[in-house]
């Protein structure tokens, strides 16, 4: 038998599922594990299969769980769900508030005004809203240039997000965050190869939008992704970087807008000056969190705004005085975002052992996953995902950091995962047999 041509990234055959890297680098007359294996991964029931495992799994955490809010915030956001619903707007317990980002309590706001107060109903559908990713992902995978088996790969591991999982079962954003930023990520680079303004870029503009709604991190990821059309230089590229970043951006000036109105300010948000806060203090750590107590002076007003800015004049004169520790400090939180164990203030389930335990497990993944980045740097699906990451790092790095913040740009991160898994096994398989090479 001749020598076995390993496909590259550029492969053809590779881009079309012609021939996948495993088949590639086995000899197709000898059966396999991996051999196998591939051909479960690219069956037809695959996706649906692991899709509908993990929601069964996540509708389990619901059960178990069964409406009770463990965090304080999940009252917060719960308050004002049912204030929307019942039109009495953005409000919390009688106080006009911008402290949230408005896109999970407008969530919970449409599904009671549907069903009524029914808080588990709501974790529910966040659950479920969570099979979707998967599809997204393997999608986003094939069009980034992986064969079907690795890509479908990504998206099982993406089904079953042990930290989505949990999440799902909280009033937090971040199944919905997650669930519109992988949509996003995925329309947008489809908006790029397309090469011009097609509905992709509207969709994805759209989801990236409701991303940013969800968690104000990303909020700057549509502009960045308008940046990335740009320069990877497609047809009609300011076309489609118009309307994908008017689609993104709309949702978070709007609500600007609305915060100027209703509380004097043109603010994104109220609590991003209290999180600096609690990264820049004496008691500050790179993994803190919201562990550190903070005291402001008595003559600080009682609104929102004038807290904010309180709290921002207490960090920046900390961090005038203490330049190289903050230095430090976000050096530390910039690492400490890829932690998927973090330092919970909160006792429960997520910090139990097994949850340690699991959070500890998905370290090699998050790892692989950077040098998949790395390794296809090229790419402008790359930059997309990287400049989704770059997002949180970066808020993180300035304020605090914890896990949660980061499992929405998990699902994506399982698609360079399997990049570096990919090119360790076309490394290894390839001079396996005598007159192996790697095309």
């Amino acid at each position: 038998m001749g020598p076995i041509a390993g496909p590259t990234d550029e492969d053809p055959r590779l881009m079309n599922g012609a021939e996948t890297p495993v088949a590639a680098a086995l000899d197709r007359r000898s059966p396999s594990l991996a051999v196998f294996i591939e051909q479960v991964v690219t069956r037809p029931w695959w996706l649906p299969v692991c899709a509908t495992l993990g929601t069964i799994v996540r509708w389990g955490l619901v059960a178990k769980v069964g409406g009770a809010m463990a965090f304080y915030d999940e009252g917060d956001y719960d308050r004002i769900g049912q204030s929307l619903a019942h039109g009495q707007g953005f409000v919390n317990a009688g106080t006009i508030t911008a402290f949230h980002p408005p896109g999970e309590p407008f969530y919970l706001a449409a599904v009671y005004a549907l069903f009524g107060h029914r808080i588990v109903l709501a974790e529910a559908l966040q659950a479920l809203m969570l099979a979707v990713v998967p599809f997204a992902v393997a999608r986003f995978g094939r069009r980034h240039g992986l064969s079907q088996a690795w890509a479908n790969g990504a998206g099982a591991i993406a089904a079953f997000h042990p930290g989505l999982a949990y999440a799902s079962a909280t009033l937090y954003p971040a199944a919905l965050t997650a669930t519109a930023l992988t949509l996003g990520l995925m329309w947008s680079g489809e908006a790029i190869a397309a090469g011009k303004a097609r509905f992709q870029s509207f969709l994805g503009g759209l989801f990236l939008g409701i991303a940013g709604a969800a968690t104000t991190t990303f909020v700057p990821l549509g502009a960045l992704a308008a940046a990335i059309v740009l320069k990877a230089r497609t047809t009609k590229a300011w076309r489609t970087a118009l309307v994908l970043a008017a689609a993104a951006l709309t949702p978070a000036l709007a609500w600007i807008v609305r915060n100027e109105i209703a509380l004097g300010a043109p603010v994104i948000a109220t609590n991003g000056s209290c999180n600096l806060a609690l990264g820049a203090s004496d008691q500050s750590t790179p993994r803190s969190g919201n562990w550190v107590e903070l005291t402001l002076p008595s003559n600080v007003g009682p609104t929102e705004i004038e807290r904010d800015h309180a709290f921002r004049g207490l960090a920046l004169d900390w961090i005038r005085v203490h330049p190289a520790r903050y230095a430090m400090l976000v050096g530390g939180r910039a690492l400490a975002t890829f932690d998927s164990v973090g330092k919970p203030k909160t006792r429960g389930v997520h910090d139990s052992l097994a949850a340690k335990a699991v959070g500890y497990l998905m370290l090699p993944w998050i790892l692989l996953s950077l040098v998949g980045l790395v390794l296809d740097r090229k790419k402008p699906t790359t930059w997309l995902v990287a400049a989704a990451i770059g997002c949180v790092v970066l808020s993180s790095a300035l304020t605090i950091t914890k896990p949660r913040f980061r499992f929405p740009c998990d699902p994506m991160l399982a698609v360079f995962a399997m990049v570096a898994c990919r090119r360790v096994w076309i490394a290894r398989s390839s001079p396996a047999r005598p007159g192996a090479q790697v095309a």
